[in-house]
């Protein structure tokens, strides 16, 4: 494929530097990053949108000091994936 500014792209690593992959360009940890969360993004399509909720809650618990979430914030997660899943913007 030809880029508007006459590169030729067949490769992923054409997009960036000339000679460079993207191994070069980032660093271990950026990549390493990257990886973790693409780990936790198919975790999360593995699991209902129930669980997605009452995890991604206890976890908001657990940060802010609490035992278990509260009702609000399950609730608040739930309509945030219901809005995800029907493409809209959570309100």
């Amino acid at each position: 494929m030809r880029m508007p500014d006459g590169r030729q792209i067949d490769d992923i690593n054409d997009f960036f530097e000339p000679g460079e992959t993207l191994e070069e360009q980032l660093d271990d940890d950026a990549l390493m990053r990257d990886l973790e969360w693409q780990v936790e993004v198919l975790g999360h399509r593995q699991m209902s949108r129930e669980q997605r909720a009452w995890s991604d809650a206890e976890s908001e618990a657990e940060e802010i000091g609490l035992d278990e979430p509260t009702p609000d914030m399950i609730a608040g997660y739930l309509r945030m994936y219901e809005a995800w899943e029907l493409d809209e913007v959570p309100g």
